[in-house]
């Protein structure tokens, strides 16, 4: 219950305040669903706390629909969070909300294999992993160094 209140309340600071700069701001084409009533649309841009520049020498693979594998070829340890980005019609507009799947520590040289788990067949939202420079665990509000936005990949999972 934790982890969703606050992927809900770090969805609600992305949807508000100022807009951040282009580079943290990646329109959507894809109609999403809204958490709202049904017959209503909510178009929401992405903007996230965070840049999506990454970091020099991690990387993030989608192996197929319902796994990632996150690497961090550096040689130093790093905290991630995996979030999908849920559009949602609030009292105040669109935004988007964040849905966390995955959340751990990354040690240096090591590969990560990440469950995209409830957001497997939700291609209509965008996924992303953040980073930390420190430890950051399950209650962690500190704002992440870098992130990427994962590129989906079409493979079934258990297909080869």
């Amino acid at each position: 219950m934790r982890r969703l209140l606050l992927g809900i309340a770090l969805g609600l600071i992305a949807g508000c305040g100022s807009t951040p700069p282009a580079s943290v701001t990646a329109p959507l084409n894809n109609a999403p669903r809204s958490m709202s009533a049904p017959s209503s649309t909510c178009e929401a841009p992405l903007r996230l706390p965070f840049s999506l520049d990454g970091i020099p020498g991690i990387t993030v693979v989608s192996r197929d629909r319902a796994t990632i594998a996150i690497t961090n070829g550096t040689d130093r340890a790093y905290s991630y969070r995996v979030a999908g980005w849920e559009p949602a019609s609030l009292d105040t507009g669109c935004a988007r909300i964040e849905l966390e799947t995955a959340r751990g520590p990354i040690g240096a040289g090591r590969t990560v294999n990440a469950t995209l788990s409830y957001l497997v067949d939700r291609a209509d939202i965008p996924i992303t992993v953040a980073f930390w420079d420190a430890p950051c665990g399950e209650a962690c509000t500190a704002t992440p160094i870098a992130g990427v936005l994962v590129e989906r990949s079409p493979i079934e999972p258990g297909q080869s």
